[in-house]
């Protein structure tokens, strides 16, 4: 009927929306990169921070056994300690090709299944997420396409298990989302820097990216639908 197709055009139109404002911002992100990759660096840390408050706090919904600050710790000690040995070690080689392409597109499914998950700073110290946002800025097949592949792959396949997972363990499954976002983000903290005026934009991109990053949860928590009231589904 005339609902259907409303909402089939509706649809079409909020992702046609989505796909152009993403190209846009793709290009943004390029154009910063390409700018200062240190300030570019340190806005990506501010939004992280920024989100960090509201991670923790949703991470504590459901209690917070020993066992969940255990999962934090180990969670954030082993894998930051396995990336600062990739990154001293120089046994990894990204090179910008269609399987880094698609591993890029796993972690961004990963991203979008874990809630609270954020692949931005692994593909920055993959070094992917430059030419990831280039590609996409240029509407690149060959980077999109094994992009889009990999995400798909990981929704399809990991969905339903991850639920299950936030189901049952949901402290641990959560505190080890938080664990991997703070591990992620101090390994690429730049702390090598080219002047002092480098370092005053560094401060004050942290900073508006920490702001952005904490008005916009705040902003999500108003227009939330209070979802815990609704009785669950069987």
């Amino acid at each position: 009927g005339m609902g259907l197709e409303f909402r089939r055009v509706l649809f079409r139109s909020v992702v046609i929306g989505w796909a152009v404002g993403f190209v846009g911002l793709a290009r943004v992100v390029k154009w910063v990169f390409d700018s200062n990759y240190n300030i570019a660096v340190w806005l990506f840390i501010g939004l992280i921070a920024g989100m960090m408050p509201s991670l923790f706090k949703e991470a504590g919904k459901k209690g917070r056994p020993v066992s969940a600050w255990i999962t934090l710790a180990v969670s954030a000690i082993a894998i930051f300690g396995f990336l600062f040995f990739l990154k001293n070690g120089q046994s990894i080689n990204t090179q910008p090709n269609i399987f880094w392409f698609f591993i890029c597109g796993i972690f961004w499914g990963i991203s979008l299944v874990f809630p609270g998950m954020s692949s931005s700073s692994i593909l920055i110290f993959l070094r992917l997420y430059e030419p990831l946002a280039a590609g996409i800025g240029s509407l690149s097949p060959g980077i999109i396409i094994p992009w889009i592949i990999g995400m798909l792959l990981v929704l399809l396949v990991s969905a339903r298990a991850i639920n299950y997972l936030f189901d049952r363990h949901y402290p641990i499954a959560f505190n080890l989302i938080l664990g991997f976002v703070i591990a992620t983000t101090l390994v690429i903290v730049p702390l090598k820097f080219n002047s002092v005026t480098e370092i005053a934009f560094c401060i004050i991109c942290f900073a508006a990216g920490f702001v952005i990053a904490w008005l916009m949860d705040k902003l999500g928590d108003k227009i939330k639908p209070k979802e815990e009231e609704t009785p669950a589904e069987a």
